[in-house]
């Protein structure tokens, strides 16, 4: 009480606060009734309203995973009993605005209830304020207090509700036991906010680090981010091979190809950092002509096997990247192809012959056959062509390249995110840049 500025009378203390969610619903719900949760958010509201054959109603948050308060509004009826509301919300992480939660309280006539679980990694003070009528908020010792263990829960709300939610719980829920280890707990503030300290400082560096490997990040006011990478499935499960455990997310709304990762102790994130970029596939972008097989610096067309010269040191060169576990991807601009000037069937011949010759797996061929005047969205520089397999592919940014002989490889590298290595035109170099790279 001294710690959040409330009174006694103000108090429920339960067994973690899962117990006061559940006896919440008991309170205020009767079968048929109804309980609105704003998803993605924590799964345990609607495992507590089946249980009591409660109906669960789902609003989504906007993209920003803030309140819709005008679809939350549509979707309440006449059975409609309580309202939901994770800050900083999980699995997002993001605090929601204190603004629209009261603006929801003065327009819902039902209970509000504001799930604080994570509350104490936000700037946001730990004093309650102002007792609000129909708002209950719920707090737990488990995560920044470290008292997973003892499993206590709290439910901060008006006189009238933590009177008939002491009046339900079972007798002797909170053991003396664990009531002792509480107030060890709440005696050692210094302790806890010490190690807030680290973990938010841990968690800034595990943020930076992975918009370093260019994966997208939520913002997080919790113990935990969430991110987002392609074929969040299997990377996933190659980190639990290797003892790395962490949750998919994808299944939830708005919240495809996301994990959810804990803040562990330095080493632990350490491991976990290492571990992740080394499921990112290492790709290695590369143009045809010029570069793997000799370009004509007259029509700079290869649309006849007479034309068609693999060059010096390609097939090692490649054998070398694929040793490394590297992934080979061919990026060509083919002016016209499939025109009368070009037919598909010339350009097919050499490039099975190409192929035949290195017998080495190329994961993509990509081949835009538009002229520059096409303005097409798929001709190098421009990353149209490459598009889906970048949103599909893991890809490791920072080791990943292109190798390519003009001006426009280079700016395609710069588009795409990865570093720009230049050939010289129809010579042995691309062996000699293989070297250098993996040295």
């Amino acid at each position: 009480c001294k710690i959040l500025k409330v009174k006694p009378g103000n108090l429920f203390v339960g067994n973690g606060s899962d117990e006061a969610i559940n006896l919440i619903i008991r309170i205020f719900c009767r079968e048929g009734d109804e309980i609105i949760t704003l998803d993605p958010t924590y799964g345990m509201y609607k495992v507590s309203a089946d249980i009591n054959e409660v109906k669960t109603k789902s609003v989504q948050l906007n993209s920003k995973f803030q309140i819709d308060i005008a679809k939350t509004l549509k979707k309440i009826t006449k059975k409609t009993r309580i309202i939901f509301v994770c800050s900083p919300n999980n699995p997002t992480g993001n605090i929601i605005r204190e603004t629209d939660i009261l603006k929801l309280c003065r327009k819902f006539n039902g209970i509000t209830v504001v799930d604080e679980a994570y509350i104490e990694f936000t700037n946001k003070p730990l004093k309650v304020g102002k007792i609000i009528p129909d708002l209950i908020r719920i707090r737990t010792l488990s995560k920044a207090w470290g008292g997973a263990g003892i499993r206590i829960g709290y439910a901060i709300s008006s006189p009238g509700i933590a009177e008939a939610l002491n009046k339900i719980k079972t007798p002797y829920n909170v053991s003396l036991l664990d009531q002792k280890a509480a107030e060890k707990n709440l005696r050692n503030k210094k302790i806890m906010l010490g190690r807030k300290q680290e973990i938010l400082k841990e968690r800034e560096k595990i943020t930076k680090k992975l918009r370093e490997l260019k994966l997208e990040v939520y913002k997080s006011d919790a113990n935990f981010i969430l991110f987002k990478i392609p074929g969040a499935k299997e990377i996933q499960r190659k980190l639990k091979q290797q003892g790395i455990i962490i949750r998919d997310r994808s299944e939830m709304p708005l919240l495809q190809n996301c994990l959810r990762v804990s803040i562990g102790t330095k080493k632990e994130n350490n491991l976990f950092l290492e571990k992740l970029e080394k499921c990112l596939e290492k790709v290695a972008f590369i143009d045809r002509d010029g570069v793997l097989i000799y370009e004509p610096q007259t029509d700079f067309q290869i649309d006849s096997l007479k034309k068609y010269k693999l060059l010096k040191g390609v097939s090692k060169a490649l054998r070398k990247l694929r040793m490394y576990e590297y992934k080979l991807v061919m990026v060509s601009n083919q002016d016209g192809l499939g025109t009368k000037s070009f037919p598909k069937k010339d350009f097919q011949k050499v490039q099975r012959k190409l192929l035949e010759d290195l017998d080495i797996k190329f994961e993509k061929c990509f081949i835009c056959p538009h002229t520059e005047k096409d303005n097409c969205e798929c001709r190098k520089p421009k990353i149209g062509l490459v598009e889906e397999f970048l949103k599909e592919t893991p890809i490791n940014y920072k080791k990943s390249v292109m190798i390519g002989d003009r001006e426009s490889d280079m700016e395609f590298a710069r588009n795409v995110g990865v570093k720009g290595l230049k050939a010289t035109t129809n010579s042995d170099s691309l062996l000699k840049i293989i070297n250098r790279l993996l040295s």
